[in-house]
């Protein structure tokens, strides 16, 4: 994992620049309209929309894999010492923290090492760990857009998932 998120920390610091207020309050805004998604997460996106869109959050982007998880990091004789596969889903429009709560949540981290894991990556980027959520819901909102043949009871999985790893790992001090 230090690897890992080394690599996912210059990948942001590198490919950091503004995105669109307004087009990442309305991926927030579409989780909040999709049936099965419990209140908690539509409460906490209607949160993120208004802090979008009052400038609370900063429209950042980045490059993002989009399905960062354990099973797509091949161990290889690289610099890193490991492979990034199956990049179909990759934008340069990505939204920062995604990608490393997806490998988090992949690897079973617990909520105290999802913070370290988000403090250490925060540093490459200049928000604070407490803009998270907004970025994940974001992407999630990104994602339900082009779900294409992604079940939905798996998006909503997904969904509850990345909220909760996200919400237990900023309520754990340090």
């Amino acid at each position: 994992a230090p690897s890992m998120v080394q690599w996912l920390r210059d990948v942001a610091a590198e490919t950091l620049h503004i995105g669109v207020s307004q087009q990442y309050a309305a991926f927030v805004e579409r989780l909040c309209n999709v049936p099965g998604l419990s209140d908690a997460v539509k409460a906490s996106a209607q949160v993120c929309r208004r802090a979008f869109l009052e400038g609370n959050v900063a429209p950042y982007s980045v490059l993002q894999h989009g399905d960062l998880w354990l099973g797509n990091v091949l161990k290889a004789p690289t610099k890193t010492g490991f492979m990034i596969i199956d990049w179909a889903g990759a934008t340069l429009e990505g939204l920062p923290f995604y990608d490393l709560v997806s490998f988090g949540c992949s690897i079973g981290a617990s909520a105290k090492r999802t913070r370290g894991l988000m403090e250490k990556y925060r540093r490459a980027i200049p928000c604070d760990s407490g803009m998270a959520m907004s970025y994940v819901l974001a992407g999630l909102g990104r994602l339900h857009q082009d779900l294409e043949h992604f079940p939905e009871s798996r998006f909503i999985a997904l969904c509850e998932q990345k909220f909760t790893a996200v919400r237990s790992a900023l309520s754990v001090a340090l």
